[in-house]
């Protein structure tokens, strides 16, 4: 399967703004926002790790900036999921979301 490639792509695979926005805990006008730009970095690990659970990949141009920490080998254009990354416990870094 091709990585995604947009925003909303990524936000349609975990079942659109308002699904996403449950699932987080985000506000649904904030996810809504990021169809028309990046991802902010602190998203990463949660939505990478929700991807992974689905099997799929994003490019990482959607993320302004990947932290270096949750990197574990590179892939240019490519997002690896990071360790711990694909928990279904809504939590990023033992902090509940």
């Amino acid at each position: 399967m091709e990585p995604l490639r947009t925003t909303s792509a990524v936000i349609d695979a975990l079942g659109g703004t308002a699904a996403m926005a449950r699932r987080f805990g985000w506000k649904m006008q904030r996810v809504s926002n990021w169809r028309k730009t990046n991802f902010p970095s602190d998203t990463y690990p949660a939505i990478t790790g929700a991807l992974a659970d689905l099997g799929i990949q994003a490019v990482s141009t959607l993320w302004l900036t990947i932290p270096s920490a949750v990197l574990d080998t590179p892939t240019p254009g490519m997002i690896p999921v990071a360790p711990g990354c694909g928990r279904s416990d809504n939590t990023v870094g033992g902090t509940a979301r």
